[in-house]
């Protein structure tokens, strides 16, 4: 199984937002003017928007990474210049870093679906907070993606899970009924589980590509399991689930669906 690393966050600097805005000044009048008076609607918009952010956690920066979520969301999807209609954007936060009191650097990216691909970018906004609530205080600034890293190891010691065995056979009922709607997951979950499908069912078929367990201390077993869904579409997804499975009454049962795969350091099982 291979884990896919996380980016790392970067520190960005001012002087990166300054040679944005020179850019602008050099692009002439007429469009500094219009991008302008873009981000003012934008930010008086936004205002309303987070109005609920000082309930936000002490220390927290999600409501300034959320103005420059949607400020961006907004600025990307407006019309062009010749009148065309903009494709789809998503956005989402990298990290927000406050460079003084009330002034925040955030980098988002942005996802542009086209009609044949989906393209990537990444910018830096300058968010400021003012009496008057969330201001964007310039254009983005268009910067290279984040760099990535060695993903931790993950749980080692895992063997392939034979196909024939009960314990697959649970493993491949619950995905059935989880993700399908093919059966009662609560047949297949501890009774302790709060587990339930996912509604509606978002494929028309499961596969399970791979599997591979381990006996953990606790009695059960650590199983790992790679799914390929199909959508009616014929579009094909590929997951993956980590399942603490234990015995009960002769039979095998999803006890647990792990959050995320967990460490060497922090499995608590036992090796065979």
């Amino acid at each position: 199984m291979t884990a896919i690393g996380q980016p790392v966050r970067h520190v960005w600097k001012l002087s990166v937002l300054r040679v944005a805005l020179w850019a602008l000044i050099a692009a002439g009048p007429l469009v500094a003017g219009a991008v302008w008076a873009r981000l003012d609607d934008v930010s008086q918009r936004l205002s309303d928007v987070v109005g609920q952010a000082a309930d936000a956690p002490s220390g927290s920066t999600s409501d300034v990474e959320g103005v420059a979520e949607l400020a961006l969301a907004d600025l990307l999807a407006s019309r062009s210049t010749d009148g065309a209609m903009p494709t789809p954007v998503q956005t989402v936060s990298l990290g927000a870093e406050e460079l003084e009191s009330g002034h925040y650097a955030v980098t988002v990216a942005a996802a542009q679906v086209g009609d044949t691909e989906t393209h990537f970018r990444f910018y830096m906004l300058s968010v400021v907070s003012t009496s008057s609530g969330w201001a964007i205080s310039g254009p983005p600034a268009l910067i290279g993606g984040p760099h990535y890293v060695e993903a931790p190891e993950m749980a080692s010691g895992m063997r392939s899970l034979d196909a024939t065995t009960e314990l697959m056979a649970a493993v491949e009922g619950f995905l059935t009924a989880f993700l399908l709607g093919d059966g009662d997951v609560a047949r297949y979950t501890a009774p302790r589980s709060s587990l339930s499908a996912v509604t509606p069912p978002p494929f028309a078929v499961v596969e399970v590509v791979e599997a591979a367990s381990t006996p953990m201390q606790s009695g059960g077993h650590l199983v790992v399991v790679g799914v390929e869904g199909t959508r009616s579409t014929s579009h094909v997804e590929v997951l993956e689930y980590w399942l603490v499975m234990e015995e009960r009454d002769g039979r095998w049962e999803v006890a647990d669906l792990l959050p995320a795969p967990p460490l060497n350091t922090t499995t608590g099982r036992g090796e065979q």
